[in-house]
């Protein structure tokens, strides 16, 4: 029996969230895609959670994977009438049936984060040169052998072409080169880079 296609669903959006559901969709997609490509993947983790969109394609494609993510909801008015509270009920609402858990706090606090062997990693939280590289520092240490990192937010193939200057594709290069890591950079609405050892 073929496998079915997978398609992200508007249901799991939110608010003004649903204007962008066509520019969105084929975005989160292409984060089921690269998951599903990769074999072994038990713990994944997650960085920057916000409604859990990312998550619940993840888990679509790993459904008996373990979650663990991490966000500073910190309560903010996002306009829109959506708040952070809204946001992580989303995100819990999106993730119902799976094994999850969110973490309501600020990585960049942390030295270590309280995970271990963690398969695959998604990153898409704080978008300055220092946070990104502190969250890909958390990441990597407690990445399991094999294990990858998806950094979202590193510049469209146009925006690069333009010469737009991304912290965090700044932030991703330095790192890849202190660690000398190997990645494939992968074309989406914001530009992506799947990392590993």
């Amino acid at each position: 029996m073929a496998k079915q296609a997978f398609e992200f669903n508007k249901d799991w959006m939110i608010g003004p969230d649903l204007i962008h559901y066509d520019a969105w969709k084929s975005y989160y997609e292409g984060k089921h895609r690269t998951i599903s490509d990769l074999v072994g993947v038990n713990v994944i983790g997650e960085i920057g959670v916000r409604a859990g969109y990312s998550a619940r394609c993840f888990l679509e494609s790993k459904p008996n994977a373990r979650f663990i993510g991490y966000d500073y909801y910190a309560g903010a008015e996002l306009g829109h009438g959506i708040t952070n509270d809204i946001l992580l009920d989303q995100a819990k609402k999106n993730l119902e049936g799976y094994s999850f858990e969110i973490k309501v706090t600020d990585t960049q606090n942390y030295y270590y984060l309280d995970v271990e062997a963690v398969d695959f990693w998604h990153i898409d939280a704080d978008h300055s040169y220092l946070g990104a590289q502190h969250d890909l520092e958390l990441a990597l240490s407690s990445l399991a052998k094999g294990g990858h990192i998806l950094l979202d937010d590193v510049g469209n193939s146009k925006q690069i072409a333009q010469g737009t200057e991304h912290e965090v594709r700044r932030a991703a290069e330095h790192f890849i080169k202190k660690y000398r890591l190997h990645y494939k950079y992968i074309e989406s609405l914001t530009g992506e880079y799947l990392i590993w050892r």
